[in-house]
């Protein structure tokens, strides 16, 4: 016993050297400071029930334990202190890790919002750019007002858009396309279509009333219901026996003479 004593007090003073040495944790230290609380417990608990037993004097080795038992206590009440402190850092450590772990949360948030503001600003800057070439070039490229105006005028002095306010049959401004762009239009190669009624060409029904269908009627004021007439084919009334309504001489003769005046205008014109 008195040999365990002896080993308790030469680790106290080890223990400065050792510290300077070695540091150790703060769980080390109170395991081994309560390891010295056991075996001084236990030591003076069986010396007092020796000395009480056999009714020995005390040698004074009981008070020396003792003080010693005193001395470790004091040294693990401040490990105590010191366990609670850092136990309250360790939490401070915890709820800061918490606090990190939510901000980096946030940070990776913000920079997939950042990564999709970078592809807008890129697309956007992609089409800012192709504007700017469109508009170079247009600016290159570009026709003044005037030279529209002119052209306009240029167009509508021959009357090929229009007849003049003051237009009468005879007049040799011209009102309306000449025979030669009319024969090389739509409606001057409607002769050389077969009459099946089928993908455009003329029904039946049309080519029996000696009348064109509404989508070749001309919409021209000056265009008349018997110039119509004449645009047809000659050998469609002959094909059904047919004679279109109000087909007589007289407006044989009025379209010869309304062709013969087209004629003459367009001659005049060029």
């Amino acid at each position: 016993d008195s040999a365990d004593v002896n080993s308790c007090l030469a680790q106290k003073r080890r223990e400065p050297n050792m510290a300077t040495v070695v540091e150790k944790s703060t769980k080390e230290r109170l395991l081994s400071v309560l390891d010295d609380l056991e075996v001084l417990s236990r030591e003076l608990i069986e010396m007092l029930a020796l000395s009480r037993s056999q009714k020995l004097p005390q040698t004074g080795e009981d008070t020396q334990i003792l003080e010693l038992l005193v001395q470790r206590d004091r040294v693990f009440q401040e490990l105590m202190e010191v366990a609670q402190q850092q136990g309250k850092v360790h939490q401070e450590m915890q709820l800061l890790e918490k606090e990190v772990e939510k901000r980096d949360s946030d940070i990776q948030q913000l920079q997939k919002q950042l990564k999709e503001a970078e592809h807008i600003l890129a697309t956007a800057v992609y089409q800012a750019k192709e504007k700017l070439k469109s508009i170079d070039k247009a600016r290159k490229g570009s026709i003044s007002s005037e030279e529209i105006i002119k052209y306009a005028h240029r167009i509508s002095a021959s009357n090929a858009v229009c007849a003049p306010l003051n237009w009468v049959p005879g007049d040799p401004r011209r009102p309306y396309p000449t025979d030669l762009e009319m024969r090389s239009g739509m409606l001057g190669h409607m002769a050389n279509l077969p009459t099946n009624g089928v993908n455009g060409h003329l029904p039946g029904d049309a080519l029996a009333a000696g009348r064109l269908p509404d989508v070749l009627t001309p919409h021209y004021p000056w265009q008349s219901s018997d110039v119509s007439v004449g645009l047809l084919p000659p050998h469609h009334g002959n094909d059904f026996g047919l004679e279109p309504p109000g087909h007589n001489k007289e407006n044989e003769d009025d379209v010869e003479a309304m062709s013969t005046d087209s004629s003459s205008s367009s001659s005049d014109s060029d």
